[in-house]
């Protein structure tokens, strides 16, 4: 699935208004909602003090990133750039002529800290596979918290936009790669949630085709009217005083006195044992 983004405008080319009986994307208000990876409360909370444990053994290299895609409307490109001015980062995909198959993605992602989920474009409800990586143990640093913690728990990933600078940001993840108490946290979603695997939506078309048709009026108009943000990655790069413009209410210093409350509050059962 793309985002409008990464869409032709000659997919509706010559498309008459009424066209379309559903709409079936990636977006929460589509009629069948379709993504690549979900959380699901469990019935209760589990153990996870050995799995933490044995992940963290096995890290041994700060970030990951696969890329594909080398020029994108969100210049994640240049941010990443960028970063690795700061912190060591692997890279692996056609963007830097490294093949990377996947017995060699597992063992990546097992030994590195933080997989950089950059998406290709920053628009509203779109995160892709990138993201869900974190079910395999790696914590995603993603572009936008705002669109992230709508579908992940807050605490299960690290926000570019909740960091003044780039610097501060690379700063801040070599300091949490360094403390496995602090690194620890971001996988306590763990206890609460599972993640469920990709979903394309097939059960819900069927059940739609047997129901009483509609009709989209402008699917062209419905499918552009969510905007994404250009250059989204490589805004104020160059401004150590606004790189969090675009950060959501739940900023990095409210999320800094999360995490400590949470590392000092615990009875130190996860603690102890990582």
């Amino acid at each position: 699935m793309e985002s409008p983004a990464n869409t032709e405008p000659a997919l509706f080319k010559n498309v008459p208004p009424m066209y379309f009986n559903l709409t079936a994307t990636y977006r929460t208000d589509s009629d069948i909602r379709m993504f690549y990876g979900a959380f699901r409360e469990r019935s209760q909370k589990v153990n996870i003090s050995e799995k933490v444990a044995s992940i963290i053994k096995k890290k041994k290299n700060l970030a990951l990133q696969l890329v594909s895609n080398c020029h994108t409307q969100s210049n994640r490109e240049t941010l990443a750039k960028e970063l690795g001015k700061f912190m060591n980062i692997t890279s692996y995909g056609s963007c830097f002529g490294r093949t990377c198959d996947e017995k060699c993605e597992e063992d990546a992602v097992e030994s590195h800290f933080f997989y950089l989920a950059f998406e290709n474009s920053v628009c509203p409800d779109y995160v892709s596979e990138k993201f869900f990586r974190l079910s395999r143990g790696i914590v995603p640093v993603v572009l936008s918290r705002k669109i992230a913690q709508n579908v992940a728990p807050s605490e299960s990933f690290i926000a570019v936009d909740d960091f003044p600078t780039p610097k501060d940001l690379a700063e801040y993840l070599i300091h949490v790669a360094a403390h496995k108490q602090l690194y620890a946290l971001y996988l306590r979603w763990m206890e609460s949630y599972e993640v469920e695997k990709s979903n394309w939506g097939a059960c819900d078309l069927c059940k739609a085709a047997h129901e009483k048709p509609k009709s989209v009026k402008h699917a062209e108009n419905w499918w552009n009217s969510e905007k994404c943000w250009v250059n989204y990655a490589a805004l104020n790069l160059k401004s150590d005083a606004n790189w969090s413009s675009f950060a959501s209410d739940c900023g990095f210093l409210v999320l800094l006195l999360m995490i400590f409350v949470v590392l000092f509050a615990q009875n130190g059962d996860l603690m102890t044992s990582v």
